[in-house]
């Protein structure tokens, strides 16, 4: 099985992961404890592109959560299936990037980064045959846009012939120019989203008041994500 090591990085990056899980996990028959009650083998066809089968009947996404601030670990903690990841996958420090790229990618970021490589090499080392790895985050904000490209740069450099599959929010044109050059020199398949034409849809339906980027884009960008994860559906060959 060629597997992938999932990464999401930021408080954006991590809502839209945890999103992420819970719709191929209940595509997949998984339950937030992380037990199969699905209703048929081909649910289980390709799971270890995504899960590591712990203790018999039990999945684990292969799955490392990353941010600078412990406030979104916890959420995802508490959300349905915040249970299903692993506890030593959540890496995280205290001081938060402030909106920063600077932070994120040269100093409170590259303090953290080596704690996040360790996890991602403990990952890679279960896997049978390594195809590569995917990351949600934002190209707004501090630590998925600063520290995401570090991430990036860095598992470039230590996994060169694996893929980079990145999904990412974009922010305004003004913010996006800087951080769009180091993202894009680095990874093979990107696949940028911007909420900001779902954002303005939704405020002249007066939905939501107040600055919604992540929340109106992470429906679209989690579907996206799912759309994209070809590796782990199933190939039906047709005969004539």
């Amino acid at each position: 099985m060629r597997e992938i090591v999932h990464l999401q990085a930021g408080q954006c990056g991590n809502q839209i992961g945890s999103k992420f899980w819970e719709i191929i996990s209940d595509e997949h028959g998984i339950d937030p404890t992380g037990h199969y009650h699905g209703d048929s083998d081909l649910q289980l066809e390709r799971i270890d592109v995504y899960y590591t089968e712990v203790n018999g009947n039990k999945y684990v996404p292969r799955a490392v959560l990353v941010d600078l601030e412990p406030g979104t670990m916890d959420s995802v903690r508490q959300s349905p299936y915040g249970a299903l990841f692993r506890p030593d996958n959540f890496v995280y420090a205290q001081s938060g990037a402030g909106n920063n790229w600077a932070k994120g990618h040269y100093t409170e970021g590259a303090e953290l980064v080596d704690n996040v490589l360790d996890v991602i090499r403990k990952e890679t080392e279960s896997c049978d045959c390594l195809q590569g790895f995917q990351l949600a985050h934002s190209l707004g904000g501090g630590t998925g846009s600063g520290m995401g490209t570090l991430l990036i740069s860095k598992i470039r450099e230590e996994y060169p012939d694996r893929i980079m599959n990145t999904f990412s929010v974009v922010p305004s044109p003004k913010v996006r120019k800087l951080r769009a050059g180091v993202h894009a020199e680095r990874d093979n398949d990107a696949r940028k989203l911007d909420p900001f034409p779902i954002d303005r849809f939704s405020r002249e339906r007066e939905r939501f008041t107040g600055p919604m980027q992540c929340v109106s884009a992470r429906r679209p960008v989690t579907l996206a994500m799912v759309e994209f994860t070809s590796p782990r559906k199933p190939v039906i060959y047709w005969r004539e």
